[in-house]
Parts: structure tokens; C-alpha cells; sequence
């Protein structure tokens, strides 16, 4: 391991502000799955975003299919039980 020149750098990661990891180490877990994701929305709004992911992130995503649709349209029924709507 190579030795760090940076005193500020060497003081965070003696206070415990930085830390050194692993090379390829990161923080980011796996995506979600379709149902994963949608059974953690919570709100209209959120469900709308996912819906019409396409328009919202500016980018050409793959069409829902048949099935997706249908879990989407039925958890908005949930949410709108949830919120007495």
C-alpha cells in the first residue's frame, strides 16, 4: 500500500472523517427489482415518475410490458387505499 503525502488527508483518516478502503470497493447496492421497486413507492407523485420513466430522465427506455403495467396501475389503487382516496 502506497503512503499517503497529504497530511490533512492522514489527520481525517486518523480522526475517522476518511477512511481507506479496498481497491473496487464502493457503497452502491444492486438495482432494485421491478417489484422490489415498486412495492417501496410510497406516493402518487413517486408512481408517476416511474410510470413515465422515459420522460422523466430525457432517455429511451425499454416499454413497460402487459404485466408491468398492470402491477404499476394496481399499486396506485394500493397507495390511494392507504391514503383513503
Amino acid at each position: 500500500m502506497r503512503e499517503i503525502d497529504d497530511p490533512q488527508l492522514q489527520e481525517m483518516i486518523r480522526t475517522g472523517a476518511a477512511r481507506i478502503v479496498p481497491h473496487g470497493t464502493n457503497k452502491f447496492s444492486r438495482l432494485q427489482s421491478f417489484e422490489s421497486k415498486l412495492a417501496s413507492i410510497t406516493d402518487l407523485d413517486e408512481l408517476r415518475g416511474f410510470w413515465d420513466r422515459s420522460k422523466v430522465l430525457g432517455v429511451k427506455l425499454p416499454s413497460w410490458t402487459d404485466a408491468q403495467k398492470q402491477e404499476i396501475k394496481f399499486r396506485a389503487m394500493q397507495i390511494k387505499k392507504e391514503l383513503g382516496q
